[in-house]
């Protein structure tokens, strides 16, 4: 795994009201200025990023640059099930932010079953006196269903890159007013919430396609920092680094 990176140089922009798709190039890579011509209040959103392909920074060079390419930049966010796209929430996000890149989430999926009880009231009304009642709650019935979910068991070594490093990183942050946010794909989606419960991770986690997390950062766990919709800086696994040096180099 390497500490790869891409640019970005600009985003197809669609209007589905207007009927409109449009290519805006930004000034200066890794620019976040397309909102302030086309606004999400006019029924603009990304549709996709422009960006470099892959490079690793190599004694003060990229190796390799290669010619531009439009990929699909969409990231997802379950909420009360349903799926809602949050990728110009989090773009727009003023101030700095911490992406937290899990591209695969390891450990052993397994299926738990649990036995629910859905339990049926009635409310008697007894009259005590005259013009007063009370209301009486009884059981009417109590059956049982078993239903299944998907959990996993993360695998111990994975598990400690983040109890030991990333979730006191993330916790200074969400202290210091940043947003944090945990992002793995989509077939790791559904154990997500199980994983950042056994990991301690109090910070949320969204989804999206493993090449573009992969194109972002190939590390597991990986570091992003984003300030006002710029990326600033991005940190391997193996080179994160403490509290006190990232705030002191971002404040």
């Amino acid at each position: 795994e390497t500490n790869a990176k891409v640019d970005i140089l600009g985003w197809v922009l669609e209007n589905d009201s207007l009927g409109k798709t449009i290519t805006y190039m930004e000034p200066e890579p890794n620019g976040y200025t397309y909102f302030k011509e086309y606004p999400k209040n006019q029924g603009w959103h990304v549709k996709d990023q422009i960006q470099t392909d892959l490079y690793i920074e190599q004694d003060g060079q990229r190796i390799p640059v290669t010619k531009t390419k439009v990929s699909e930049f969409i990231v997802e966010s379950d909420e009360n099930d349903a799926t809602i796209e949050v990728t110009e929430d989090l773009l727009s996000e003023p101030g700095y932010s911490m992406m937290i890149v899990a591209y695969k989430l390891k450990g052993e999926k397994q299926t738990e079953t649990l036995v629910l009880r859905d339990t049926t009231w009635a409310v008697d009304t007894i009259q005590v006196r005259k013009d007063s009642f009370q209301y009486q709650p009884r059981i009417v019935s109590v059956d049982t269903r078993t239903e299944e979910r998907e959990i996993i068991i993360p695998d111990a070594g994975y598990a400690g890159r983040f109890s030991e490093q990333v979730n006191p990183l993330a916790a200074a942050a969400e202290k210091a007013g940043w947003k944090v946010y945990a992002i793995t794909t989509y077939g790791d989606a559904s154990v997500a919430a199980d994983f950042a419960k056994r990991i301690g991770a109090d910070y949320p986690f969204y989804k999206a396609d493993d090449k573009l997390l992969k194109t972002i950062i190939r590390a597991n766990p990986g570091i992003v920092i984003w300030k006002d919709g710029v990326v600033l800086d991005m940190y391997h696994h193996r080179h994160i680094p403490k509290a006190e040096a990232l705030l002191e180099k971002w404040k």
